[in-house]
């Protein structure tokens, strides 16, 4: 599983219809203030997350989509000999 957190920047007169879109879309919010919404999204992979990314960008409002953070994938690691 990978995090990712970022920002949109959102046109205001948009902003109830992009908060219950994304609230549909299982995004957490973690701060709007004026034109800016923080959020927290999770995806299975690097691809997930990405095509999750590119989906915010499409809804109307949104202006701008940035990711600022996001987690690198958990690989497993290998039992060491006892």
């Amino acid at each position: 599983m990978i995090v990712g957190s970022g920002f949109l920047v959102i046109d205001v007169s948009f902003r109830e219809q992009i908060l219950k879109e994304l609230e549909a879309r299982g995004v957490e919010l973690h701060g709007v203030k004026d034109e800016k919404v923080v959020f927290l999204a999770e995806g299975e992979n690097a691809m997930e997350l990405k095509a999750r990314m590119d989906s915010l960008q499409r809804i109307e409002g949104v202006q701008g989509v940035y990711l600022t953070y996001f987690s690198l994938e958990d690989h497993k690691k290998e039992e060491e000999p006892g």
